[in-house]
């Protein structure tokens, strides 16, 4: 190339780029199918068609110049070619004739009105460079400036195929119609030029084609090696083997894109950004990397696999029962380097996780051997609901409690069963019955657990016990843990076992969190009302016995929440406790009450709670603690505890175990402890001007407004003003929510928070209506005559103006309103965007609850028949008990 065409903003010889159809809105693309190579443009259901990207769509543009060794910048007047960067070859084109498979797929998918619309030849791609049918003509699909001969690195184009004098032409043709939903559209030419028929150029980033080239690169010379792994039956050399292990090395830090350090090892690399990193770990897959990886790991057999299979098949003679053997130790880590490079390709994105699934059955038979097959597995299934019911069955359970068997004290393995019983919050049933009926049901398996028993002195009952001083020291050891292995019975109480991990003794440590870990196991097995579990854990984890450990501040904080979350989903969150309706918008007139006051108001009055009291007033001891005290947010573990008592409190809310009037107090507590939470973080003002903010909730105030009025005036909102940090803040007032500790279990309970502040709000709704329907009963029962219609909304209105004045007795914070509007703002300043949104609703919830009241009022509709109200009571008597049994039923039927 001459100096002078080296310009900025031209095509360039050498220029990789990608070819994108404007009008279908896909990428020209090449790959194989079927064993084939095939040119076509590749449908994408992402909203977004443009970052639907593959290295599969990568051309490399050669200006064919008459000196063969030179390029040169692209002219509108000269030849190109396109070489496909994957494979290496051109793209060209082919005649169609009468018996190619391009000849089938037209005449049974495409419809030939006229003549000039045919498609005489295709799109491929052949090695020969010096085919006249890989040579293409450019012409400007767009108005260029007069006198412009350069062609623009961003701009349209139309192709011209120069051999056929064919112009390309998009079609409807499915090359894979086999497939469910065919993504391959072929592409030919046709002498007939549309406009539509253009294809914008997409530069490539340089960074991009690199990485392209040492994922390549790194395919070819894995290739080599798992055919010697193939071919040979003799030992692989052992500067191969290292330089194998050192490319695998690379393999990780390069997919997640991270700078090892010395002396670092690389299983300890972690993602650095997923985002950045999904490119990457699709050139895995695209390029074969992850098909050669799982080469080198069938390459090792079974112990128990046949001698005469491995004669035959002629691999490599290392077993996997030989592989902790110190001379097989390089071997042990290259598979070990495999399994993480499986992880990390795999993370977030589905598309891997789908591809490395259909490899489980070989990942399944290498797990125990210590190279991270299981931890692979678990990370792959975390999460994955669609993977989790597809794949796991008996077998797979069995496997993972075999390893719990052989391993204990390890508590990971517990661990990972807990994962395949929940999936982004949603019960995976049929893995929760396969592992409740394997662990629970079998006395073999059942004898893996650490059993939990209460053991009273003589002198004492259990009643004593909660009456006693939690700080007390002197409290006896009741909480005993008992388990059976090797034929060996063992007893230790709690307090004790937690006092000995607290030294040195490291089996001691290895045995708490293995219960630990038993609890959070039994806990995702109860989740969502599970009852195969439920039933088995109650008669032995009861409330007393839960409470205590709850109680015992000599445990650790992170076994207290464990707890915490057993008691919510073994003794809440089951039968015979249903969630409460807040707002009812079907009412009997005749069960309406004449008078109603906030502490006579439940609608779930039959219920009996009394065997929760001692729950209920723990929960309300620690949450009027916390917000006198204060939260400190520096210890994770005491984070997790006192997320889980949050979520405790909003779960009894929503079981209706509070009434309108404890909801009003609970709702005040948990406004002063996010108060309290921010004003431990409150900076001091360095200057005392009186024209400064008062505090964080004046700086809140002041900043939500402008943000506000920059938005309505389509102001341009800088990113200081977004995070908080504005050229108006006055001097010495900082953001107090950017110096709380960004611990995700605070955030989860501020959103708690939220949740319980929406539900009391939905409860005050309901009483307001209730209260309006009793004042017009009351109105209406004393006079003898019927009121006109708008004598009836007068009495309405009023009744609603006096209710949403009563802002003393029905305020969230007894304070007419003002600590729910200083902790609103706060949260709306926060970084988590489910939070800002949780916050924003309640806002405007507030200003707006007479406008909800009689939006309710308009949808409330009153039985008064006496065969409508039997009715009514036969339907909802019928469907609370057809939704009790199924809860409890024991026959889950998978959804297709």
């Amino acid at each position: 190339m001459k100096h002078n065409e080296n310009l900025p903003g031209v095509l360039k010889s050498g220029d990789v780029i990608r070819l994108f159809h404007t009008e279908q809105e896909k990428f020209l693309t090449c790959d194989n199918y079927n064993g084939d190579n095939y040119v076509f443009l590749r449908t994408t259901a992402r909203s977004s068609a443009q970052s639907a990207t593959s290295p599969k769509a990568l051309w490399e543009v050669e200006v064919i110049d008459s000196d063969p060794c030179r390029g040169g910048a692209g002219t509108w007047s000269i030849l190109y070619r396109f070489k496909h960067l994957a494979t290496g070859t051109y793209l060209g084109a082919a005649a169609i004739t009468s018996d190619s498979k391009e000849s089938k797929n037209v005449i049974l998918n495409c419809k030939i009105d006229e003549g000039s619309t045919v498609i005489s030849h295709h799109l491929n791609v052949t090695r020969n460079t010096k085919d006249i049918n890989t040579v293409f003509e450019l012409e400007q699909a767009a108005l260029i400036e007069e006198g412009d001969v350069y062609v623009p690195s961003h701009s349209y184009i139309r192709l011209k195929h120069l051999c056929s004098d064919t112009w390309l032409r998009s079609t409807n043709i499915s090359i894979d119609r086999e497939k469910e939903r065919p993504c391959m559209m072929m592409i030919g030419t046709s002498s007939f030029k549309e406009d539509k028929e253009a294809f914008k150029i997409i530069p490539v980033a340089p960074e991009e084609v690199r990485d392209l080239d040492f994922a390549a690169d790194a395919c070819k010379v894995l290739e080599d090696f798992t055919s010697n792994l193939k071919n040979k039956s003799s030992e692989i050399a052992v500067a191969e083997r290292k330089n194998i292990v050192k490319l695998l090395d690379d393999v990780i830090c390069f997919v997640c894109r991270a700078e090892r350090r010395d002396n670092e090892d690389s299983e300890t690399v972690q993602m650095q950004s997923i985002e950045k990193a999904r490119e990457r770990q699709k050139l895995l897959r695209e390029q074969g990397i992850i098909r050669e990886i799982f080469k080198i790991l069938e390459a090792f057999k079974e112990p128990d696999g046949e001698k005469e299979e491995k004669e035959e098949e002629g691999t490599s003679t290392v077993s996997l029962s030989d592989i902790r053997d110190n001379k097989h130790q390089c071997y042990k880590r290259m598979l070990r380097l495999c399994y993480k490079i499986l992880r990390h390709s795999t993370q977030d994105y589905r598309k891997s996780q789908e591809y490395v699934a259909k490899n489980f059955s070989l990942m399944q038979k290498q797990i125990g051997y210590d190279i991270l097959a299981e931890d692979t597995l678990a990370a792959l299934l975390h999460n994955n609901k669609q993977l989790l019911v597809k794949h796991i069955r008996r077998k797979e359970i069995d496997i993972f409690v075999e390893l719990v068997r052989r391993n204990k004290p390890e508590y990971r393995y517990l661990n990972y069963l807990s994962d395949l019983c929940v999936s982004h919050e949603t019960a995976i049933n049929v893995t929760q019955d396969l592992i409740g009926n394997v662990l629970l049901k079998t006395e073999e398996n059942f004898n893996l657990l650490i059993r939990t028993k209460i053991i009273l002195p003589e002198d004492k009952q259990l009643e004593d016990v909660f009456e006693e001083d939690d700080d007390d020291e002197e409290n006896e050891n009741i909480i005993y843990l008992r388990w059976n292995w090797n034929d060996k019975n063992e007893e230790i109480s709690l307090r004790e076992l937690v006092k000995q991990s607290r030294g040195d003794d490291n089996n001691s440590f290895k045995m708490l969190y293995y219960y630990k870990y038993q609890l959070d196991l039994f806990s995702a097995l109860c989740f969502n009302r599970q009852y195969v579990a439920i039933h088995t854990l109650r008669e032995e984890l009861t409330i007393p016995l839960i409470l205590i450990c709850i109680r015992d501040k000599h445990l650790p904080a992170i076994l207290r929440a464990s707890f915490v979350n057993l008691l919510l989903h073994v003794h809440v969150d089951c039968s015979p406790q249903e969630r409460v309706i807040p707002v009812s918008y079907a009412r009997v007139w005749s069960e309406t009450p004449k008078m109603v006051t906030i502490y006579d108001y439940d609608r779930e009055q039959e219920r009996d709670f009394a065997h929760f009291d001692g729950v209920l007033k723990f929960v309300k001891d620690y949450l009027h603690r916390l917000a006198e005290d204060g939260w400190n947010t520096a210890d994770s573990d005491y984070n997790k505890l006192t997320f889980e008592i949050i979520n405790l409190a909003c779960q009894l809310a929503l079981f209706g175990f509070y009434n309108f009037g404890q909801l009003l107090e609970l709702s005040s507590t948990v406004l002063r402890i996010v108060e309290r939470l921010h004003q431990q973080h409150e900076p001091q003002t360095i200057s005392s001007s009186s024209s400064a903010p008062s505090g964080p909730v004046g700086w809140a105030v002041s900043n939500v407004a402008m943000v506000m009025g920059n938005v309505a005036l389509g102001s341009h909102i800088t990113n200081d003003q977004k995070t908080g940090h504005t050229q108006q803040q006055p001097h010495g007032i900082i953001n107090p929510t950017a110096t709380i500790k960004s611990d995700q279990n605070v955030v989860l309970s501020l959103a708690r928070v939220i949740q319980i502040l929406d539900f009391v709000l939905d409860v005050r709704l309901d009483y307001r209506v209730t209260a309006i329907l009793s004042s017009f009963k009351d109105e209406f029962e004393k006079e003898s005559w019927v009121k006109g219609e708008q004598e009836g909304v007068d009495i309405i209105n009023r009744r609603a103006d006096e209710l949403t004045k009563e802002s003393i007795r029905l305020d969230l914070d007894h304070s007419g309103g003002k600590m729910f509007l200083r902790v609103i703002f706060l949260l709306i300043l926060h970084d988590d965007p489910p939070l800002v949104s949780g916050a924003l609703k309640l806002l405007f919830r507030h200003f707006n609850q007479r406008n909800e009241l009689v939006k309710a009022m308009k949808n409330v509709q009153l039985l008064i028949s006496h065969s409508n109200v039997d009715q009514y009571k036969q339907i909802k008597y019928d469907v609370e008990e057809l939704s009790r049994l199924t809860q409890e039923s024991e026959l889950w039927i998978p959804v297709q």
